[in-house]
């Protein structure tokens, strides 16, 4: 199996605990990224309701406007019906969570690369990372802190995963990009809005022992 994205989800709120709505994922073999921003309040928790314990892939990011970004990963997790997952923070203010689903990836050593940065104008970009193996699924995160963006559209040859748009303050969004060659990439997004406070972070995954990549794959 190639690897890829199977199920997600993605919530914003205004609230001291917010969780994903439920999505069917493979009850084993998939590994689980939750990728979360929370304002103003400290960081408590972040679960699943399968029974995953989560650990912090790189380290906690500024997205700015007093709001910070984690990334959390699970390999080889249990899943499921009903899929989700909840972050919680100290007090009430705004969240946001996408939980992603990862088939065909390695149980253990999933994450090859990872780079973030803030950028301040369309369009926002990832520094550069290189996969050290030929075939790798790549994930952009993109989380900004703005209001009145109307759409943000992937470069690069990304395509949308989930994203999300509350109207408020939280635009976010997932990205991915099959590979085939080892070679450097960078994410980037044009935001139509008003985008200004944002973060840009791109990942790359190891693709289980065969697994064979689409033909479409750069």
């Amino acid at each position: 199996m190639a690897i890829d994205v199977g199920a997600s989800a993605i919530a914003t709120s205004i609230a001291a605990s917010q969780a994903t709505s439920p999505i069917s994922t493979q009850p084993s073999g998939s590994s689980f990224l939750i990728y979360l921003i929370y304002s103003g309040a400290t960081f408590t928790s972040i679960v699943d309701n399968k029974g995953n314990t989560y650990s912090q892939v790189g380290a906690e990011f500024d997205v700015g406007a007093n709001s910070q970004g984690r990334l959390y990963l699970k390999e080889n997790g249990v899943g499921g019906s009903g899929h989700t997952a909840t972050l919680t923070q100290s007090s009430s203010d705004y969240l946001l969570l996408a939980l992603i689903e990862i088939t065909g990836g390695k149980l253990s050593g999933l994450v090859d690369q990872q780079a973030g940065q803030n950028d301040t104008s369309s369009p926002f970009t990832s520094p550069p990372i290189t996969p050290t193996e030929a075939q790798e699924l790549l994930l952009g995160f993109m989380g900004d802190a703005s209001t009145n963006v109307s759409n943000h559209t992937h470069g690069n040859s990304f395509t949308s995963v989930v994203a999300a748009n509350d109207g408020t303050f939280w635009v976010a969004s997932v990205s991915k990009r099959l590979v085939s060659s080892i070679a450097a990439y960078n994410t980037s997004v044009t935001i139509s809005g008003n985008g200004t406070a944002n973060h840009n972070m791109i990942v790359s995954l190891k693709q289980a022992s065969g697994g064979l990549l689409g033909a479409s794959c750069l």
